[in-house]
């Protein structure tokens, strides 16, 4: 998704572009049921997809918007509430499958008139000079001023280039599903941080459905896929503590470990990484996806600075504000989401009592409260 959005960013400006997919098909999206993967985007990555006349194309599938959210302590008496209301904002964001995403950037894309090289593979990337030249599994060549390695955290471009990665594993596997809650969500997502990790209810359009994140150690992880659907709703329920009545499963379950990967540098000769090739995080804040766009934006303004002066896009000068910009975002946010991840996972009882006053303190904060959630949805 990131890569399509940032191919769509560029063939606006005027770029000609190719999009290289190792996938020989694009993810379809179904109206019947929903993805197992779901993403909250916020303002900010809304407003980007709606200047590249992506979001409406999302709208026309399914958009969930979320109003308000609810986070608590399980192991104490700390919550906090967030409301859109509270900053006259019509909400705090929407809850989106990743498949009407990739379905709308695919039509924008489309009518662009964008190369789509579909289950292709890049076999070598060799820069020299004013431009590098690619070389697919097929044999066929193309010459480009930049390439873009959007190819996820196992970014093969980003070993190519010798680009060092610093890793940490958080210990956590997130196990995802979609559920039928008995109670209405109230378009509001909910977390609740359990004493061995976060648990998430994401709300849907369909006011009973939620998909849930629930992150854990690998062996919690293991021990609740090998449950029956109803041993598992059961365990479901009592660790959201019955908020929304009884949750029950209504997918399969899948599952995938949590990594804080950060690159130590975003350029190479001619090369730029971008979004999970450039760095992942717990999910627990649901901002990865958003980090991703705003590299995109970022990405977006110094190449139309370099068109309007008729600069080369692959030049290191020219991108060094990208770099610059998007690495200490990225690091302030990679430091922020761990370091709640490692004061939510203390169970002793000072570590308890001081992040349940704190969270108590800030809820009744309204000003502070504002600030948080303007930050959340990318108003600064």
């Amino acid at each position: 998704m990131v890569g399509l959005t940032a191919a769509a960013v560029l063939a606006k400006q005027g770029y000609g572009v190719t999009v290289i997919d190792a996938r020989p098909n694009a993810p379809v999206w179904q109206r019947e049921q929903y993805d197992q993967r779901v993403v909250a985007l916020t303002r900010a990555s809304q407003q980007l997809l709606q200047q590249l006349g992506v979001w409406d194309g999302i709208a026309l599938r399914r958009l969930s918007p979320y109003t308000a959210m609810q986070v608590w302590d399980g192991q104490g008496s700390g919550a906090i509430r967030f409301e859109a209301a509270a900053i006259a904002e019509p909400d705090l964001g929407h809850i989106v499958e990743l498949s009407a995403i990739e379905a709308a950037l695919q039509a924008v894309l489309q009518q662009q008139q964008v190369s789509i090289r579909r289950g292709r593979k890049l076999s070598r990337a060799e820069p020299g000079g004013d431009a590098i030249r690619l070389t697919l599994d097929d044999g066929q060549t193309l010459l480009a001023k930049l390439l873009i390695a959007a190819d996820g955290a196992q970014s093969g471009l980003r070993e190519q280039a010798g680009i060092a990665l610093h890793e940490h594993d958080y210990d956590h596997h997130a196990l995802v599903a979609q559920i039928h809650c008995e109670q209405p969500h109230q378009q509001t997502a909910w977390q609740r941080f359990t004493e061995h990790g976060p648990l998430a209810l994401l709300p849907l359009a369909d006011a009973h459905q939620c998909s849930i994140v629930w992150s854990q150690p690998p062996a919690q992880t293991e021990a609740a896929l090998a449950l029956s659907d109803e041993a598992f709703s059961a365990a479901l329920t009592h660790a959201f503590e019955g908020r929304l009545g009884a949750l029950t499963v209504q997918s399969k379950r899948l599952s995938f470990p949590l990594k804080m990967r950060h690159a130590e540098r975003y350029l190479g000769e001619r090369l730029l990484l971008l979004g999970d090739a450039a760095h992942t995080m717990h999910p627990l804040a649901g901002q990865g996806l958003n980090l991703s766009l705003a590299d995109v934006v970022a990405l977006q303004t110094v190449l139309a600075t370099a068109k309007q002066r008729q600069l080369d896009p692959g030049l290191r000068a020219v991108l060094r504000p990208f770099e610059r910009a998007r690495r200490a975002d990225n690091t302030l946010m990679l430091a922020v989401v761990g370091g709640f991840r490692t004061l939510f996972a203390r169970t002793e009882m000072p570590a308890v009592m001081a992040r349940n006053l704190g969270m108590s303190l800030l809820d009744e904060h309204v000003h502070a409260k504002a600030w948080l959630t303007r930050r959340a949805l990318g108003l600064r």
